[in-house]
């Protein structure tokens, strides 16, 4: 059996969070990889710059911005909601 571990990366600015748009998926996800375990920071500026090879679709969601997307799966919304409630400063 093949396994695949990945991590999501919930990255907050004041009161917004970081999500993109996956390239394979097509779905609005949080930035991550392949491990096995969720991280919580915090950005120091709203500047973005994606590696090679990553989607430059990025955009900061704040809280009304989530709660009018309807097309982020629920538990991406409940991740971004969480970690806006822990780490936003809004």
């Amino acid at each position: 059996m093949d396994r695949h571990f990945t991590v999501s990366v919930y990255i907050v600015h004041e009161d917004k969070v970081l999500l993109h748009l996956h390239n394979r998926a097509k779905k609005i996800l949080p930035i991550g990889g392949h491990i096995d375990f969720v991280y919580y920071t915090t950005a120091k500026s709203f500047d973005t710059k994606p590696e090679a090879g990553e989607s430059s679709l990025l955009k900061w969601y704040n809280k009304e911005d989530l709660k009018n997307a309807y097309d982020i799966q629920q538990n991406v919304l409940t991740m971004a909601n969480e970690v806006l409630e822990l780490l936003g400063e809004g």
